[in-house]
């Protein structure tokens, strides 16, 4: 068996040839890379332009620096454009399925860094100390409360 033939796709007037697949090394490279930026939204929009370069004969995609504007993405996805050639390209939904996957450790590697900032403040906090200062202020309360019946009862 061999990789999936290159097709060309029409979508808003626009011929595209497409490679409908990727391998497990291209997902792993996106990935890598994608893990550099924070927030869902603009690692899969960097997903996106990854997949079109690797995908596609689009131009717009094909930069000598490696680099593309997110306006050039946004505007082909907005017209449809980049929803089209995913839905063409076999390994897509295991590339978005990391991406997410991603996001998720994220939250918990937050989420552990926060636990983790409000146990050491409790390893700070004396026990002991801290129930003297209670009993105190429980010694202090009943005292403040005689006082107050003292002077209610008129004595």
């Amino acid at each position: 068996m061999e990789y999936p033939k290159e097709k060309v796709i029409k979508i808003n007037g626009l011929k595209i040839k497409v490679k409908p697949y990727l391998t497990t090394a291209i997902i792993d490279g996106i990935l890598d890379a994608v893990i550099q930026v924070d927030g869902y939204a603009l690692r899969t929009t960097m997903a996106d332009a990854m997949v079109m370069a690797q995908c596609t004969d689009l131009v717009d995609f094909h930069t000598d620096d490696d680099k593309v504007d997110i306006n050039i993405v946004d505007i082909y996805k907005a017209n449809g454009i980049i929803d089209a050639v995913t839905r063409e390209i076999s390994g897509y939904d295991v590339l978005l399925s990391g991406i997410a996957d991603l996001s998720v450790r994220d939250i918990y590697t937050r989420f552990e860094s926060a636990i983790s900032e409000f146990t050491k403040e409790f390893k700070n906090i004396n026990l002991d100390e801290q129930q003297k200062k209670l009993e105190n202020t429980l010694n202090e309360l009943k005292q403040v409360e005689a006082k107050k019946e003292e002077i209610l009862s008129g004595k």
